[in-house]
């Protein structure tokens, strides 16, 4: 049996021995440490980069379990958050549509009167019917503006839902990442054998699938993130439109 467990040893590669060091150094601490401490103390004094050992290094962080699971909380929260926001979105804009159809209503009556008062070349109505007219305008206009402004929460709702989305998929892809480690931790502390050999490459193919799975999960959610913040800008850009049309139409708020 001694004479398997030695041959399998050699015949696993270098790599995963000095991975195996480094997550028990994640787990357990200071026996890891020691172990990296020796192999360093054993190397020359002068060395070379080392691709390879480079290659080992954590691109995913560590987290502890109930971190991920707090911000994939977080995520789904933000996510009902951003539907709410959809809905009522939606339902101003609706809204907003309306009045501007009700405005311009009023706006063609005052410009069918205005004509009759140039006809009838009564100057008086006519002066009266100009002022209601730009009024009007000026209204229509703001209704517009605010028309816009909710078409852009629209936006920035559903920016926000597909952020939080992909938030908490890359929390989940992360989860089963860190469960992978923790059970290759578990396989770490037992007794060498040709078998727990076997099981730690396993969990290595394994590990590294759901790493490239993350890494995956977290580029879309940048992503998001981008557009998200893009939408922001705008929102606040006709925020402000909204604001200084105001201030040119009186009694409005």
């Amino acid at each position: 049996m001694m004479m398997v467990v030695r041959k399998t040893r050699r015949s696993l590669s270098l790599s995963l021995f000095v991975l195996a060091a480094v997550v028990v150094g994640a787990a357990g601490g200071a026996v890891a440490q020691g172990v990296l401490s020796t192999a360093t103390s054993a190397q020359p004094a002068v060395q070379t980069f080392d691709a390879a050992a480079d290659s080992l290094l954590a691109l995913v962080p560590i987290r502890d379990i109930s971190e991920i699971q707090s911000a994939m909380n977080a995520a789904q929260a933000q996510r009902a958050e951003g539907e709410m926001r959809l809905q009522r979105a939606m339902a101003m804009k609706a809204r907003s549509e309306m009045r501007i159809r009700l405005k311009q209503s009023e706006l063609d009556a005052v410009k069918s009167r205005l004509d009759l008062a140039k006809k009838e070349k009564d100057e008086v109505r006519k002066l009266d019917l100009e002022g209601q007219k730009k009024q009007a305008e000026l209204e229509k206009q703001l209704l517009e503006r605010r028309a816009d402004l909710r078409s852009r929460e629209v936006s920035h709702a559903k920016a926000l839902v597909e952020f939080a989305t992909a938030s908490a998929r890359a929390c989940e892809e992360e989860l089963k990442l860190a469960t992978k480690r923790n059970e290759r931790g578990e396989l770490l502390r037992q007794p060498l054998t040709a078998s727990l050999l076997t099981q730690l490459q396993a969990a290595e193919a394994e590990i590294r699938k759901y790493e490239g799975q993350t890494l995956d999960a977290r580029v879309r959610e940048a992503d998001r993130l981008k557009d998200l913040s893009a939408k922001e800008v705008d929102l606040a850009k006709s925020r402000r439109k909204v604001y200084d049309t105001q201030l040119k139409v009186p009694g409005s708020r």
